[in-house]
């Protein structure tokens, strides 16, 4: 029995040999156009509409169709033009929201994605991945506890739906309740073992539990899904930063930048690894680019304080330290800045205990502090 791919192909064969003795007829060139957008043939489904919207120009249908075939070619801006026309003329379909709201979502246009896409979620004439688009929209504008309800929400009707699981169990990870991501990101990989957002979640938890090893493997099985994925660079970094492997470490915060080059706490972290390793022009660099892109975050100025400090340019040093610690008198980067700047001074006992109350300042998800957390690290490096 041939394939349901076989059957459309066929089909498609069959319509072309109609078309080629009626090549004005309407509804022909309406099931080809949609046949060779389902079989992904896009370049095929634009001249069929093409040809269509020569004999009727300004037919609605055929115009919403193109847009169909732009977001296939991920031609967003195309697609976003198409659809506000067809909007602005008092079209309404539901079919023209939803493909102007994923277009903008791609495009990066997340508040007005959001708009765009929020209505259609009561309706059950639409796509089915309308709750993963908009939630995937409200995390992007950092709405997390808005996404986390329209997830649970869908989750308590479409219990099944691995794809928003994985992103309910991310959502979780970036509200900081580590339970509720393990019980999500289980969940979905149980029935979906290789969601890109369940394998994120796990191995961020795993991480929290400096669990090291099994992180390692979580994020490399992410990669497997997804090797443009920052996120899990970044996470494969920590694991092995975990394990005292700067070089490991750095290599991978080298491509997690490459793919997220506009998330300022990655190029921080790629910097004190290149500072670890005693690479200050490369350290400067990273920092700078994260100060870059903004200019009132602490820790960019704290971190180039330290570089300079280091430097031995303690004039820069403390000018940046003083801006680090009026921004965030907890400012970790800056508190060891002014550590260094105590230390030159000749107050080595007072820098010592600077650091400690630093370390000792903040909490991890593991348990204790971060002074907690470097004992047990390089205890179990020892051992």
């Amino acid at each position: 029995m041939p394939s349901e791919l076989e059957q459309a192909q066929a089909r498609l064969a069959r319509l072309s040999g109609f078309l080629t003795q009626d090549p004005r007829n309407l509804n022909l060139l309406a099931e080809i156009a949609d046949l060779n957008l389902a079989l992904g043939q896009f370049q095929a489904a634009r001249a069929a509409i093409a040809q269509a919207l020569s004999i009727s120009p300004a037919d609605p249908y055929f115009r919403s169709r193109l847009a169909s075939v732009s977001l296939g070619e991920q031609k967003w801006d195309e697609a976003i033009e198409i659809c506000r026309g067809l909007l602005g003329e008092g079209q309404d379909d539901p079919a023209i929201h939803y493909n102007l709201g994923r277009a903008l979502l791609f495009a990066g246009h997340y508040a007005d994605a959001k708009t765009e896409l929020e209505p259609l979620l009561a309706r059950g004439d639409v796509p089915r991945d309308v709750p993963q688009l908009s939630i995937r929209a409200l995390h992007y504008l950092g709405e997390v506890d808005s996404a986390i309800a329209v997830a649970e929400r869908h989750l308590a009707d479409s219990p099944d739906d691995a794809a928003v699981a994985g992103m309910l169990s991310l959502l979780y990870v970036d509200a900081g309740d580590m339970a509720s991501a393990k019980r999500w990101a289980d969940r979905s990989l149980g029935q979906a073992p290789r969601n890109l957002d369940a394998l994120l979640a796990a191995g961020t938890v795993q991480l929290a539990a400096e669990d090291d090893e099994t992180a390692a493997s979580t994020f490399e099985t992410a990669l497997g899904v997804n090797g443009a994925s920052g996120r899990a660079w970044t996470g494969s970094a920590l694991a092995k930063l975990l394990k005292l492997d700067l070089a490991g470490g750095r290599a991978d915060f080298e491509q997690a930048v490459r793919f997220m080059p506009t998330h300022i706490g990655t190029w921080h972290g790629l910097a004190w690894v290149q500072l670890l390793q005693g690479d200050l022009a490369a350290a400067e660099e990273s920092f700078q680019r994260a100060y870059e892109l903004d200019r009132n975050f602490s820790e960019s100025h704290g971190g180039l304080a330290v570089v300079a400090a280091y430097k031995g340019k303690w004039t820069e040093a403390e000018e940046l330290t003083k801006t680090a610690l009026r921004l965030d008198p907890r400012s970790f980067s800056g508190r060891y800045a002014q550590s260094l700047l105590l230390q030159r001074s000749g107050r080595g006992e007072a820098a010592q205990q600077l650091i400690e109350r630093a370390l000792r300042g903040h909490q991890v998800p593991g348990g204790g502090t971060l002074a907690d957390m470097l004992l047990r690290v390089t205890a179990r490096q020892k051992r």
